[in-house]
Order: C-alpha cells, then sequence, then structure tokens
C-alpha cells in the first residue's frame, strides 16, 4: 500500500517573476534631477543602480505624466521644475 503525498500548487505568474524594485518617492525627482544635467539614460542607470531599460521605462513614465513627447522636452520641464524650487526655498 502506498501513501498519496500531495500534489503542490503550482506556482503563481506573480511568484516567477523577479521582485518589483520599490520606487522611493525621492527618485523620480533624482531622476529628473540627473536629466536635467544632461546625463544619459546609462549614466543615470549607473548613478541610480538600476538598468538602463528601467530608466528608460521611469523617463517614458515621466514623459507621459508631464506630457512632452520628447527626452529633450522632459530635460527641459525637469530644470525648470527644479529651478522653480529653488526659488521657492
Amino acid at each position: 500500500m502506498t501513501l498519496k503525498q500531495p500534489v503542490p500548487e503550482p506556482p503563481s505568474a506573480r511568484s516567477m517573476t523577479a521582485p518589483r524594485a520599490d520606487i522611493s518617492a525621492d527618485e523620480p525627482r533624482q531622476l529628473l534631477r540627473l536629466m536635467a544635467n544632461g546625463l544619459s539614460d546609462q549614466a543615470i542607470s549607473r548613478k541610480l543602480d538600476l538598468s538602463r531599460r528601467t530608466v528608460q521605462r521611469r523617463v517614458r513614465s515621466l514623459m507621459n505624466q508631464y506630457g512632452v513627447q520628447t527626452r529633450f522636452q522632459l530635460g527641459m520641464r525637469a530644470a525648470a521644475i527644479l529651478e522653480g524650487r529653488k526659488a521657492a526655498s
């Protein structure tokens, strides 16, 4: 007589993916500051310890958020935003 072992549940699709890196509240500001200083996606990825692809996704997200079409426009908007914060301080 053999005892049947319970069949384990297959892992969910969520558990099979890598854990999502938490985005700190300060990270978008850091990203905008680095863009305003003219850094490339590769240089930003090294500074923030992120992959270049992650930086590209976050830049695209910020472009959508600020309603701009190009990375240059986002960099200019970032410079204006950061300059406004300095003036308000």
